[in-house]
């Protein structure tokens, strides 16, 4: 059904509206305010009386061709559009609307315009034409939208997805009524909202998910119950009644249909009480209560014939017909069928031959066995078949061939095989995945295919298989298959099998759907992988990030004890190997930073062919004599931005992996530079950073070994870290690697196979900074002496402890602060006495940058030496412009300390 709402339509609402509309007709005084009261009264009368709704609205438009007033004539031609719909009448309903259109352009009328299309979607919808009916409601949806009214694009929605659900787009169905209700629920129109959960209800119930349908359907009777709507109430009734018949519980079904009649007569409303008979007959059918069902759609016969609704009459003779059939009764059966065929030639303006081709031949039969008089009438009856065959013929053909083309449209693979496997129909997406498309495949089993073409052997007799657990499931059934291709990739599909059985319970057919996901299953690879490295990188900088917050304490002390210690000092080589351990412990900490992507990094335009010719020597030195090592570098590349010393641990940490793979065995290592575009559309995402590269011009950095390759799996945990295949391997070489080029916004791709080598491909944005000659030395003189006051906030005691300890060493006066808050208090009451800051990035209660902008906010020349363990790009890149002095990364020792604070002061 439609979403019909127009308004607060409640019962005393809806009686006092008719009463006003009906004042209103008699208070008229010109002919023009007679008609639109007529056609007013006429438009609201169509869901309570539309037979009287159909003679007001004739009367109104004969009235207004007389006076040859437009806006009359448009107004009853829709009006009696509106009434014959109600009625049944779809071909006249048709006809008013079309002629009424025209009226309302002219008159620009765009709502009446929209519920003309509205109306005209509800008609094809009825008719089964559903393109044409979407395209209709799609019109409307448009000119509601375009006028703002939010009750007229609730109520299109609505329809919109009545009909996506009838055609079985259920995701689009749902997703339309969302809209809708949430379109009534802009306006605050709660009857909109529940007929829309309603309609949504009825859609799950064609989706056989009652539990759903039960669900929507009980929130719209709360719906409207609490608004007192008797026309939404009887709606809700009659769609919960059919819920409990699909789940075959006729009985509370019954409970139900009653109701609805209550109601219906309590209210006045035939027509929902005409609904509600047909229903209830169904349920008594379903019970086997055959004289009830009988007597149930009699009543309702009775009634239709007095309302004159021609569709429910044609719905009474079919459902009666089908009954006096199941008892046997054939003659009656088919006396029945003949009067639904007449009434469904008139409503539909169709043959409807095909509904009468199964009676007949039953009733052919078993006219052997009646009387001589029954023969005359099987006599007709078969001249009647024989006389339409052709035309019948014809029609199949022509459906036929509209089932091809939209078969043949879809990207899916699409198949039907019959109930002994053999293939009947195949669309070419179909084919084209076992390369069938030019084999004799109809008639033929998954098995009998598989004989034919070896290299698809495997998959089609996994086919075979899961057609067979599908069937024995009796039961949708639906999973990922995966799919070799000869060009040596593979294909997954989201393959759903629906099989068909007979009513005996035999099997009748399978119907195959399946849909390429490969792309989609490779992004959420990617995704995971992503996430993997992302996790990995922010625990390693987390924890490496706390390491260097120690080790600034370790390396300040220890290296302040030996400044203090004389050189003869027993103690002084402990203390020097403290120190010593101190350092490797930092370096350390800066390959997982580096592996983090958050190492220390000092970017400069760089040519990688002279880093690798400048290191040539030093990487033949780290690998053993029975590899050798090879460069191809590409002329005139072009610049990176990157970091020297970690390209270098990055060719060197490569190359070494290479030799260690070749082993003892004689074998070479070649490294490869060149340059490659990637493109706008190209999408490329290297597999071991799981990140879109942007388009533009690469450096690529290529380091190719003949060694034993690696398996699918060892290659997907090479950049894990601590990860490794050699005995005595730390395992964070390579995860080194994945951190600097992550670092450097460059790309990882890997190409192995077992017994074949390996080879790195690096991807790095060429430089897009024009090198500039500096002239002169740029380093910073250590001053001999220096004083001031320096404010150090830190979160770490260890830190402000050593920091303090080192500076008044050299005489240099500390305030300490343990977060930005005390930090910035500090400087607000001492400003015009400190001459540093020395600010650290990560902190509780409010971190480094947020500190910097409130001291920049007291002082907007304050002098900030910002420090953290990350690398500087990563620490500053939100201080950029900003007035930052500098920025000294930890971990630092008191030398470091004392040079980097002197070159401030």
């Amino acid at each position: 059904m439609g979403i019909n709402v127009t308004g607060s339509n409640t019962r005393k609402t809806m009686r006092d509206e008719i009463q006003q509309l009906e004042a209103n007709l008699i208070q008229a005084v010109t002919e023009q305010e007679k008609i639109d009261a007529m056609n007013a009264l006429a438009r609201k009368l169509k869901y309570s009386d539309p037979q009287r709704g159909l003679a007001l609205s004739q009367t109104a438009h004969e009235l207004a061709v007389q006076e040859a007033y437009s806006q009359g004539i448009a107004g009853s031609l829709l009006a009696c559009g509106q009434n014959y719909y109600q009625l049944g009448h779809y071909n006249k309903a048709q006809s008013s609307l079309a002629q009424a259109l025209p009226l309302f352009e002219e008159l620009e009328d765009m709502v009446a315009q929209a519920d003309i299309w509205n109306e005209m979607g509800l008609i094809q919808w009825r008719l089964a034409d559903y393109a044409e009916a979407i395209a209709n409601h799609l019109k409307a949806l448009e000119l509601f939208r375009a006028v703002g009214d939010k009750a007229g694009e609730g109520r299109a929605l609505g329809n919109l997805g009545m009909v996506y659900g009838v055609t079985g787009i259920f995701e689009q169905a749902t997703d339309t009524f969302r809209q809708a209700v949430a379109a009534f629920q802009v306006i605050h129109h709660e009857e909109g909202v529940g007929f829309a959960l309603n309609n949504m209800a009825l859609v799950y119930l064609m989706a056989g998910r009652t539990d759903e349908a039960l669900h929507y359907g009980q929130k719209s009777l709360e719906i409207a119950r609490k608004v007192d709507n008797s026309t939404l109430e009887l709606n809700v009734l009659d769609t919960i009644g059919d819920v409990y018949l699909a789940r075959h519980d006729a009985e509370q079904a019954v409970e139900y249909f009653h109701q609805s009649i209550a109601l219906a007569d309590a209210v006045g409303k035939r027509h929902g009480k005409l609904t509600a008979l047909l229903n209830m007959g169904r349920a008594y059918a379903q019970q086997e209560q055959f004289e009830l069902a009988l007597t149930t759609w009699q009543e309702a016969l009775a009634l239709a014939e007095a309302l004159q609704a021609k569709e429910d009459q044609r719905q009474c003779y079919l459902e009666i017909s089908r009954l006096y059939e199941q008892r046997g009764d054939f003659e009656q059966a088919l006396t029945c069928h003949k009067q639904f065929h007449l009434l469904d030639r008139e409503v539909f303006n169709e043959t409807a031959d095909m509904r009468l081709k199964t009676l007949y031949v039953i009733y052919n039969t078993e006219a052997l066995k009646k009387e001589a008089e029954f023969t005359h009438l099987q006599n007709v009856t078969l001249k009647q078949e024989i006389t339409r065959r052709k035309q019948m013929e014809e029609a199949l053909r022509k459906s036929e061939a509209r089932f091809r083309t939209l078969i043949e449209a879809s990207p899916d693979s699409i198949y039907f095989k019959d109930g002994q496997g053999r293939w009947l129909i195949a669309n070419e997406a179909g084919l084209r995945i076992f390369n069938l498309k030019n084999t004799s495949y109809q008639g033929k089993t998954d098995r009998q295919l598989a004989e034919n073409d070896p290299f698809f052997r495997e998959a089609l007799l996994y086919c075979a298989t899961t057609d067979e657990e599908t069937w024995r499931g009796r039961e949708l059934s639906r999973s990922n298959e995966t799919i070799p291709q000869p060009d040596g990739t593979e294909k997954t599909f989201d393959v759903i099998k629906i099989p068909i059985f007979n009513g005996d319970g035999s099997r009748h057919g399978l119907v195959v759907l399946g849909r390429d996901i490969t792309e989609r299953k490779q992004a959420e690879k990617l995704l995971r992988q992503a996430q993997k490295m992302e996790s990995l990188g922010i625990l390693a900088g987390g924890v490496a990030h706390d390491f260097n917050n120690l080790l600034v304490a370790m390396l300040g002390q220890t290296s302040l004890a030996l400044a203090k210690m004389r050189a003869e000092s027993p103690a002084r080589p402990h203390v020097e190997k403290a120190v010593s351990a101190a350092n490797r412990a930092a370096d350390l900490t800066q390959k997982m930073l580096a592996y983090s992507g958050r190492g220390h990094f000092e970017v400069r335009p760089l040519n990688l062919n002279t880093l690798i010719e400048e290191n040539l020597h030093l990487f033949e030195v780290s690998i053993p004599k029975n590899v050798s090592l090879r460069s191809e570098l590409a002329d005139d590349l072009p610049l990176i931005e990157a970091d020297a010393g970690q390209m270098q641990q990055v060719v060197m940490n490569l190359i070494i992996n290479g030799a260690e793979a070749i082993s003892e065995h004689p074998g070479q290592v070649l490294v490869v530079t060149g340059v490659e575009e990637v493109g706008e559309l190209d999408g490329r995402v290297p597999q071991f950073t799981a990140a879109h590269l942007a388009p533009g011009r690469y450096v690529t950095l290529e380091v190719h070994d003949n060694g034993g390759g690696m398996d699918e799996e060892t290659k997907a945990r090479i950049f894990d870290p601590f990860f490794s295949t050699k005995q005595m391997g730390h395992g964070l070489g390579l995860a080194v690697v994945s951190g600097i080029v992550r670092g450097h916004k460059g790309g990882i791709q890997v190409y192995s196979e077992k017994g074949q080598g390996t080879t790195f491909k690096l991807l790095f944005p060429v430089s897009q900074t024009v090198p500039v000659e500096v002239e002169g030395d740029t380093a910073v003189s250590e001053k001999v002496t220096a004083s001031g006051l320096i404010l150090l906030i830190d979160d770490e005691a260890p830190v402000r402890e050593a920091v303090t300890d080192i500076l008044e060493m050299e005489n240099i006066q500390v305030l300490t602060a343990a977060n930005g808050t005390e930090g910035v208090t500090i400087y607000r009451e001492r400003m015009a006495d400190i001459d540093l800051v020395i600010l650290d990035l990560s902190m509780p209660d409010i971190n480094g940058e947020e500190t910097f902008y409130r001291l920049r906010r007291l002082d907007p020349d304050v002098k900030v030496l910002l420090s953290s363990g990350y690398n500087q790009i990563e620490a500053t890149r939100h201080f950029s412009g900003k007035g930052l002095a500098g920025f000294m990364q930890k971990p630092y020792n008191a030398a470091r300390l004392i040079q980097e604070v002197k070159a401030y002061l």
